[in-house]
């Protein structure tokens, strides 16, 4: 009842979409609809794409204009192509709205950083839309490394892995554009995660090849972040038919690998409603194992994945506003994350040499 009493008296925060493509479709859209006190109420996309033909809830609009200058809306979701972010953010902390930015935050950290500071003085909030934190395979593997049931941790692996055989150079997210490219998109996942998990890292090497006739992007990535005792491995690829492993963590103790990806998002692509029945829960194919080595004794077990909770990324945003406090994801994280991504193609440009955070 006291619950119920509090959802009542919450002031609900409108929310203003620029950019309507698979981002706000299949993954924030859906899942902001489920939050109660966050409410979209208009879209605009500068391909003609009508956002209430997906939402019925939602107006579309002919203008970014029509958003920002709108006094009723209070957060901006900021979902076009990565290489214009800065700039789309920039004119929503300006109009004085709190803004979120789709990953990656931007281009380049110089770019972020700048967003950073005009957020500040404009006492708006900043966040980047890295929801992968509350992956269902992530939770999991956040989990098993904060028991220490592995003991310390040695050699910590992430892969993202897809198989084509042709690219479309056309297309933002692979033509070389800014922002473009698989470590900017998947990859930036990754390297938010293993931030989250270990914080900064004292260097960053990386390789990259380019597979593909035509491509003009990395489409095979492998990133490493040194740390004083233990490394952490991150890959992106289109080339494996069979993927690698999503996780694999390994201490003193034993190794935690995990299969899989979080099922949310294919969820939502196929129309089922979020925070139904059995709601971001992993089938036991692809649950992990841990296996440990405890004083000569040999021990595996099956782990069950915690659920998929994206709703949470949301909830929290919206606690952060309200209560005058930092988010969970913050936009320093987000400028980490482009930090990691030009060390990186720093250090594979000299063909993988350690570069100093």
């Amino acid at each position: 009842m006291l619950d119920l009493i509090c959802l009542i008296m919450s002031k609900i925060l409108n929310i203003g979409i620029i950019g309507f493509g698979n981002s706000a479709k299949f993954i924030a859209g859906p899942v902001i609809n489920s939050v109660q006190t966050l409410r979209i109420t208009k879209a605009y996309d500068a391909m003609g794409v009508d956002p209430s033909l997906t939402f019925d809830w939602v107006k579309g609009v002919g203008s970014v204009e029509e958003i920002l200058g709108d006094s009723e809306i209070d957060i901006v979701l900021v979902c076009t192509p990565s290489g214009t972010h800065y700039d789309v953010a920039k004119k929503s902390i300006y109009a004085g709205k709190h803004t979120i930015v789709e990953k990656p935050i931007t281009a380049t950290e110089a770019e972020a950083r700048e967003l950073i500071s005009l957020a500040k003085e404009k006492g708006v909030l900043l966040s980047v839309q890295h929801q992968r934190r509350w992956d269902s395979d992530f939770r999991t593997v956040k989990k098993i490394i904060e028991s220490r049931v592995l003991g310390e941790i040695v050699e910590y692996e992430a892969n993202w892995d897809r198989y084509r055989t042709t690219v479309d150079v056309s297309a933002w997210r692979t033509d070389g554009s800014p922002g473009s490219g698989p470590l900017m998109d998947l990859g930036s996942h990754l390297i938010d995660q293993a931030l989250t998990l270990f914080g900064e890292p004292r260097g960053i090497s990386a390789h990259f090849r380019y597979l593909i006739p035509g491509t003009v992007c990395e489409d095979d990535a492998e990133v490493m972040l040194h740390y004083p005792r233990h490394r952490v491995i991150l890959r992106t690829s289109v080339h494996m038919k069979i993927p690698r492993p999503r996780f694999a963590v390994r201490g003193v103790n034993g190794v935690f690998i995990k299969h899989g990806l979080d099922p949310q998002e294919d969820a939502q692509r196929a129309g089922v409603k979020y925070g139904s029945p059995g709601w971001g829960i992993e089938d036991k194919s692809i649950y992990g194992t841990l296996e440990l080595d405890l004083e000569g004794f040999r021990v595996k077990s099956v782990i069950t994945s915690l659920p998929g909770v994206y709703a949470e990324y949301y909830k929290d945003i919206y606690k952060a506003i309200t209560e005058e406090k930092a988010p969970a994801v913050r936009a320093e994280d987000g400028a980490g994350v482009v930090r990691v991504i030009e060390l990186a193609v720093k250090s594979a440009a000299t063909g993988g040499k350690i570069i100093d955070y």
